[in-house]
């Protein structure tokens, strides 16, 4: 699934709000550490980090929303300077297990979403 289309433009909408995360980096550079989202969509996520993660590195995350955890998988697509030491990381997500994608959907149409996803509906199993 990609976050753009082929015009560059978002395929899913964000939302600008901060949810509490654990984010592993997988393979053998292992790291781990507790950020907050900057945003969140049904694609992807974007937080600010102090470390590099590196274009392409795959992550296991894990989204606090309403009390419950969210479990996904991605891949850092972009790492951009935020001020002096920090980098914003943009995520897509390649897989989200269980019943997350509907905790994500669900989130969406609180926030008036609703009508923009029916009718293009994906889910965000690679």
């Amino acid at each position: 699934m990609k976050m753009y289309d082929e015009k560059g433009n978002r395929r899913f909408p964000r939302l600008l709000e901060n949810h509490s995360m654990l984010v592993r980096k997988m393979g053998p550079q292992k790291m781990e550490g507790f950020y907050k989202t900057n945003d969140l969509g049904l694609g992807g996520c974007e937080f600010t980090s102090e470390e590099i993660f590196g274009e392409g590195a795959v992550l296991e995350i894990l989204i606090s929303l309403d009390n419950r955890l969210v479990r996904a998988y991605g891949t850092v697509v972009y790492e951009r300077r935020k001020g002096k030491a920090d980098l914003g990381v943009g995520v897509e997500f390649t897989r989200i297990e269980g019943s997350a994608q509907e905790m994500l959907e669900s989130l969406f149409e609180l926030e008036g979403y609703t009508a923009q996803f029916k009718d293009k509906k994906q889910t965000a199993v690679a």
